[in-house]
């Protein structure tokens, strides 16, 4: 028994270490796959619309509603299980409310939460830019804020379902769409309805999202790649609601309920 010899490993390590090294190469050629059926993807997607469907939104190309009601039936996106409501709310401004529409979008055999809303402070809407301040309540049109609200719902589904999210003009230039045929958007620096957001105004926002339960890296993720901030000190005044919002909803694609 002393002069007894233990092997350690042998043939069976060797076969697990060459299972492993199998597994990661079917990994990584599935992934190649996706990778080249995305391109498919935002080809076809992106070849469909033209510039009159994307907003050059302060220099960045953004996709309308007129682009995703092109898209969606080429690729089958579908939203299930549509909610809405309406919030009412206050602050040093006054009364204002916000519609907030939820669904699951589908597509491809994957789903997402898709959220959108559009609120009584949406400067489109309701910024009078002679007078430099909101209009009374009671003259925004309360219906085309609802309809913005499930438009953004769809178009926030239908591009990050498709990986169309965050595009540069220099891609779509390949389509002949370009930023100067665009209708362009842009927000007033400072004051009541531009520019950044202030340090309170963070405070509040991490306030409601630690409520929530979410997490700073959630936030991070969300903040990236709906809005594509990589810090909430970019984040815009005319985007803090939507992402206050967001902050105290408990969505499945982002964080659950710890």
């Amino acid at each position: 028994m002393e002069d007894q010899i233990i092997a350690v490993g042998g043939d069976h390590e060797e076969s697990s270490i060459m299972n492993m090294e199998e597994n990661v190469d079917i990994i990584v050629a599935r992934a190649e796959k996706q990778v080249e059926a995305l391109r498919k993807v935002l080809k076809i997607a992106v070849s469909r619309t033209n510039s009159s469907d994307w907003l050059n939104q302060q220099g960045k190309p953004y996709l309308g509603a007129s682009g995703c009601e092109k898209i969606m039936p080429v690729f089958g996106v579908c939203f299930k299980d549509l909610k809405y409501e309406k919030k009412v709310d206050s602050d040093d401004g006054g009364i204002y409310y916000i519609y907030i529409y939820t669904s699951t979008a589908y597509w491809g055999g994957g789903s997402i939460v898709a959220l959108g809303n559009c609120s009584s402070r949406d400067k489109f809407f309701a910024w009078d830019s002679s007078a430099q301040t909101y209009k009374p309540l009671s003259i925004v049109d309360e219906c085309s804020v609802m309809k913005a609200a499930y438009s953004n719902m769809t178009m926030n589904g239908t591009t990050r379902l498709l990986g169309i999210r965050n595009l540069k003009w220099e891609q779509l230039a390949e389509f002949n769409i370009f930023p100067e045929k665009s209708a362009r958007v842009d927000y007033a620096k400072g004051g009541a309805g531009g520019g950044l957001i202030s340090e309170a105004q963070r405070k509040r926002l991490f306030a409601i999202y630690t409520k929530a339960g979410k997490t700073d890296d959630e936030v991070k993720s969300y903040i990236l790649e709906t809005h594509g901030y990589k810090s909430s000190k970019e984040i815009e005044k005319t985007k803090y609601e939507e992402v206050c919002n967001w902050g105290e909803t408990k969505s499945p694609d982002f964080g659950s309920e710890k």
